[in-house]
């Protein structure tokens, strides 16, 4: 993504949902990850998504 002529890097959303439903949890972020699913709706990779929760979940077991 360009921002005023410099590139900002963004993770995927499929990674920003994971993210927050499976690592913060908190009812702010379950909210956040609501609106990116119906914003994005017909462009999220369910199954990317489903990965990510599975290594987050795998990186959170090792603490």
């Amino acid at each position: 993504m360009r921002f005023g002529g410099q590139q900002l890097k963004i993770l995927p959303l499929e990674m920003q949902i994971a993210f927050k439903e499976s690592v913060l949890k908190s009812p702010k972020d379950i909210e956040d990850a609501r609106h990116i699913r119906n914003i994005s709706r017909g462009h999220i990779d369910e199954r990317k998504m489903n990965s990510y929760k599975v290594m987050l979940g795998g990186v959170l077991q090792k603490k």
